[in-house]
């Protein structure tokens, strides 16, 4: 099982269609971090579809925290 931090970092490096990164999309301005739908697609492209609901509550926690690393950055 991944750690919280092995999960946000997962996150943040996963790359979508377009080759980036959620971190290199923030970075690039191409997305605001404050785009929820946008951190959230990326949070269940990195770790999966909840199962059931406090696998739900984790991801979101997850989520949250994903948030805030990409508010610093950018």
């Amino acid at each position: 099982m991944k750690t919280e931090n092995e999960k946000i970092e997962s996150i943040l490096n996963h790359k979508n269609w377009t080759g980036l990164s959620l971190a290199e999309l923030v970075d690039a301005g191409r997305i605001s971090p404050s785009e929820h739908k946008v951190t959230w697609s990326f949070t269940t492209a990195a770790l999966g579809d909840p199962a059931n609901m406090d696998e739900w509550r984790e991801m979101r926690k997850i989520d949250k925290l994903v948030s805030e690393k990409l508010a610093k950055l950018a």
